[in-house]
């Protein structure tokens, strides 16, 4: 497929995505394309960090909002999908196996940003994408990650994307889109396809628009339960519904990011772990099945030395790990979980 028709496809089906799942609440659908990845320089957008994505940390008595990792990894996670679209030659997203994010330096609210996507390597299996957030202006690198999927989508998709098909479809599409949408027989057809493919408008999820919304829109409950664990902290739930989901139908990759930092950092707070003013600074999430229905999230201490210098900034003064299954599952049974995460807290001050 020409790079010209694959623009025209992510055009739309980012426009698309931005009134029918998760990217409405992260705003993602705003973000421009400024760069294809033609010259290997990287598959670039161009983006407004919305204050909503932030959380407020108090740094020595002085509240500053900032971007957190879960944010900035549910960013990546969802405009990194279409530098894969358009690497691959029968143009499939694939779906998420693993997601890492690390902030390297803070991000404030407004901040205009760049997302940059270098697509290492796409296979009949398996698809490797390095990502980054710059300082539009001044190209500092704000965080950085990588995002491993696999990329089988079936015979179906395979058929219908492929540029046979494809091309075609676009330029009729194109040169008959009033009267498409216009007329008894172009509706029909054009709501069939929004119901096949299960796609709806879906509500705002948002509660407000103030720093932080995206955390309390996820609305995830605490589990008062009492586990006979050393390591076991504190579990809460998440219910998959529209608006926090994909097409297929899946909770997003980003929202179980940000329903992540938001379980672990009411954790850290409630059992006062932690005395110190700390930001997460890294988190790894591997998805191991479909997140669908309602999700249980577990949260697990595992600190570790001080000493230990495993960031390029600060060494790490905390860890929490955890797991996310279906909430059908007792607790207690080792059972296959459907994702497991990993969050590395630093010394905030140094940060900033």
């Amino acid at each position: 497929m020409t790079s010209k028709y694959v623009q025209k496809l992510m055009d739309l089906s980012l426009k698309e995505m931005g009134e029918r799942t998760f990217t409405k609440a992260l705003n993602t659908h705003t973000a421009k394309l400024i760069s294809l990845d033609d010259d290997n320089e990287g598959f670039t957008y161009s983006y407004t960090i919305p204050k909503i994505l932030c959380k407020s940390i108090d740094i020595g008595g002085k509240t500053i909002d900032i971007l957190p990792p879960s944010s900035a990894l549910a960013i990546m996670d969802d405009l990194s999908a279409y530098a894969v679209i358009y690497k691959d030659k029968s143009h499939r997203p694939g779906v998420s196996v693993k997601l890492t994010t690390e902030i390297l330096r803070p991000c404030y609210p407004d901040t205009e940003v760049l997302c940059r996507f270098k697509v290492d390597k796409v296979g009949k299996s398996m698809g490797f994408c390095y990502m980054e957030i710059l300082e539009k202006d001044s190209k500092k690198l704000i965080a950085r990650g990588q995002h491993i999927k696999y990329m089988p989508m079936g015979i179906t998709w395979e058929l219908l994307f492929s540029p046979k098909v494809t091309i075609p479809l676009m330029k009729f599409y194109e040169n008959n889109k009033e009267s498409l949408e216009s007329s008894y027989l172009g509706r029909f057809i054009l709501n069939s396809l929004v119901k096949i493919s299960g796609r709806r408008n879906v509500p705002n999820i948002l509660l407000d628009n103030d720093t932080g919304a995206i955390f309390r829109a996820l609305q995830i409950e605490k589990e008062n339960l009492n586990i006979n664990n050393n390591s076991f902290l504190s579990s809460y739930l998440l219910n998959s519904r529209y608006g926090i989901n994909m097409i297929v139908g899946q909770i997003h990759g980003g929202a179980t990011a940000i329903a992540i930092e938001q379980a672990v950092s009411e954790t850290l707070q409630s059992k006062s772990i932690i005395k110190e003013n700390l930001f997460m600074q890294y988190m790894e999430v591997t998805y191991l099945s479909a997140l669908k229905g309602k999700l249980r999230i577990v949260c697990k201490d595992d600190a570790i030395n001080n000493d230990i210098n495993t960031t390029s900034i600060n060494p790490y003064k905390h860890r929490i790990i955890g797991e996310i299954s279906s909430s059908n599952n007792a607790i207690d049974k080792h059972l296959q979980p459907s994702a497991k995460f990993s969050c590395f807290w630093v010394d905030a001050n140094k940060l900033i």
